[in-house]
């Protein structure tokens, strides 16, 4: 797999060759609308034609769409089959037929009302259209024919950068530093909205050193990217997960913002302002999680000429490609302008033979295996509760196709599996449940016999016979 040109070349079958025109200047949004890929951004024309902002992808070759808008397009969506673009435009700077947010109605843009600021956020929630953004207000349904802004004692303080679904609540992500007046309580930063309530994740400004500027749901969980460094009190380097009670951090987290995030082929994508994850390995502005660690995407985006290097928007697509926009002009060492193309590859990971779920005794040792077939290096990372194993402490074998655990206790007890990856590509295994019974016999084979933390000593011997005689386990 690689970082190519997409939108600047095709496939094919053996590798990307270039074709078609170049965008003149960043990319902030992307989407697919009947068959064809749209970007929005900073761009103003495709090299030879004036596209101001927008532009759709026909026949391998980037087309204005109407006649665009004035300013910079910061996202789209689609809703009631129909393209939405929002962002910092509006009637009066010198293209645009709306402000802040239109409608694509196939050879103009309609124009919308009610908002009086910036867009930076489209998101559908429960049937309705949601816009956040620097507005007053900071978020905003569409009722049919205009924007409604939230109750200014049931709205954010200030701006919103992110919106997704999760766990049937609107979540949103931003600078504001706390909603509703009086202020809810843990209000800063990222909180969900079921049309009426608000729900708090815990954060504050006490607690969290900086905004959120993305939100996304990956395998089912929340996740949060962000200005901060800190999160909930805890460690959490730009990025966190919510487990179900607080935000914690992922892995070593990256040393910037993110942009976007998405999920592509199984693993987390970030796109934003870093070039480290986990502490000190490279990562050019994107980056992956795969559930145990992060990794760069292909080499990475490099070049100048379009502002704050970047990757700004993520757009995984029907064809399986994973498209990438942003303030970048080469994408894994290929010339790209502003968006780039990345397809999974590296060879084929089949597992042949899960994990098995065990009842195990006290002080029993156990082992949960996998089997593979396929092609390429595999690497392995075992995981309990969704946290990754390291050796050490009677775990052995974190890291192989093998995991023990000796002298099993109630805190072995959970859901155990295991991420099998190569250079292109993760597979999780299934869950195995280890259930701990306290009810079954022990198993007695430690030179520590008694389990006292003392030996060797008398009573370790004395008591070995007694086991020997019938009786029970110390």
């Amino acid at each position: 797999g690689g970082l190519e040109v997409s939108g600047l070349a095709r496939y094919n079958g053996i590798n990307y060759v270039g074709f078609g025109n170049a965008l003149s200047n960043g990319v902030n949004a992307l989407a697919f609308f009947q068959g064809e890929l749209i970007a929005g951004g900073r761009f103003r024309s495709n090299g030879t034609v004036a596209t101001n902002r927008i532009a759709r992808l026909t026949n391998a070759q980037w087309q204005p769409m109407g006649a665009g808008f004035g300013r910079p397009v910061n996202a789209l969506t689609i809703f009631n089959n129909q393209l939405w673009a929002g962002g910092d435009f509006f009637v009066g700077d010198g293209s645009s037929t709306s402000n802040y947010v239109a409608v694509w109605n196939g050879s103009t843009w309609q124009s919308t009302t009610g908002l009086n600021n910036s867009v930076n956020a489209l998101t559908v929630y429960n049937g309705t259209l949601y816009a956040g953004g620097s507005f007053s207000g900071a978020l905003a349904a569409w009722n049919g024919t205009a924007w409604v802004v939230l109750p200014a004692n049931n709205r954010p303080s200030s701006m919103v950068n992110s919106m997704t679904v999760f766990n049937n609540q609107l979540v949103i992500g931003g600078s504001f530093t706390g909603v509703g007046s009086p202020v809810i309580a843990n209000s800063a930063y990222v909180m969900g909205y079921n049309g009426s309530t608000w729900t708090s994740f815990g954060l504050s400004t006490a607690n969290t050193s900086g905004g959120v500027t993305a939100v996304h749901v990956h395998n089912g969980e929340l996740y949060v990217g962000g200005n901060f460094s800190t999160i909930s009190s805890s460690p959490a380097a730009g990025i966190a997960r919510w487990n179900g009670s607080a935000l914690v951090r992922v892995g070593g987290g990256l040393n910037g913002a993110p942009s976007a995030l998405t999920t592509y082929n199984s693993e987390l994508v970030a796109a934003g302002l870093f070039t480290q994850v986990d502490g000190s390995a490279g990562a050019a502005y994107i980056a992956r999680w795969n559930g145990a660690q992060w990794r760069n995407l292909g080499g990475g985006l490099g070049g100048g000429g379009f502002g704050q290097l970047q990757g700004t928007a993520l757009l995984p697509g029907p064809d399986g490609v994973l498209r990438v926009g942003g303030n970048f002009t080469i994408a894994g060492g290929q010339p790209s302008a502003g968006v780039a193309a990345w397809t999974a590859g590296g060879g084929q990971i089949n597992i042949t033979q899960q994990p098995s779920s065990q009842v195990v005794c006290p002080l029993q040792d156990f082992l949960l295996a996998v089997e593979t077939s396929g092609s390429g290096t595999f690497t392995y990372q075992w995981r309990k509760d969704g946290l990754p194993l390291r050796d050490g402490r009677g775990i052995q074998g974190s890291t192989t196709a093998q995991l023990s655990i000796n002298d099993a206790g109630p805190l072995d007890a959970g859901v155990y599996d295991v991420v099998v990856f190569n250079d292109c590509g993760p597979l999780l295994s299934s869950a195995a449940t280890i259930t701990y019974d306290t009810n079954c016999a022990a198993v007695c084979y430690s030179i520590d016999f008694n389990y006292n933390c003392v030996f060797p000593e008398d009573q370790d011997v004395i008591d070995f016979f007694n086991v020997l005689a019938g009786g029970t386990c110390p």
